[in-house]
């Protein structure tokens, strides 16, 4: 087919059948088992299977489907075959879609739920860590270390102002989930 004759037929709207045969192929493929010719000639109502072949090149042509290897169980639907179909598909289709993506995720919810449940640590452990990252990455630096609100605050005394950034980088921006902040004593240089 010329590239011209392809223009016109992307201008064109998708046929019935062309609709039928792409919504099975993104119901197939959203369910990891595309169907092949033999099936979507059973399922569609098609009346052969060369029908289908025909059908699905020009919605290969379209862009909206890709055949690796000229075989029909590798039939894969593109991005714009899965925006396509999404739009033609019936409320049907689309619950039974949207019901096992609801599956998928169950056990992903179920490990959310899991984790909200453990207990979190609290402001004395992150101030140990804390206290222990500053002795470690930073010696002789004298701060004090406090919760405020929701974080933990580092206060650089003025005295050890020069050393104010070796402090800033040993702490990291969160311990044990809750964020912290390195301040410099009023007073002290920055």
């Amino acid at each position: 087919m010329s590239a011209l004759a392809a223009r016109a037929a992307d201008a064109r709207p998708l046929t019935k059948r062309q609709r039928q045969v792409l919504v099975e192929l993104l119901v197939g493929w959203w369910f990891g088992n595309v169907p092949t010719y033999r099936e979507i000639v059973e399922r569609v109502g098609i009346s052969c299977t060369s029908h289908v072949a025909h059908v699905v090149a020009v919605l290969q042509l379209r862009g909206l489907v890709d055949v690796a290897g000229g075989k029909s169980r590798h039939l894969r639907v593109t991005a714009e075959g899965v925006r396509e179909g999404l739009r033609l598909a019936t409320e049907d289709e689309l619950t039974r879609m949207l019901a096992e993506v609801g599956d998928r995720f169950t056990a992903l919810r179920a490990e959310v739920a899991l984790r909200s449940k453990r207990p979190i640590a609290t402001n004395e452990d992150a101030i140990a860590r804390v206290v222990q990252q500053l002795d470690r990455r930073s010696p002789g630096v004298r701060a004090r270390v406090e919760p405020c609100g929701v974080a933990i605050v580092v206060t650089v005394e003025a005295a050890s102002a020069p050393r104010f950034d070796e402090a800033f980088r040993a702490v990291p921006a969160f311990v044990c989930g809750i964020p912290t902040r390195v301040v410099l004593e009023e007073g002290g240089a920055a």
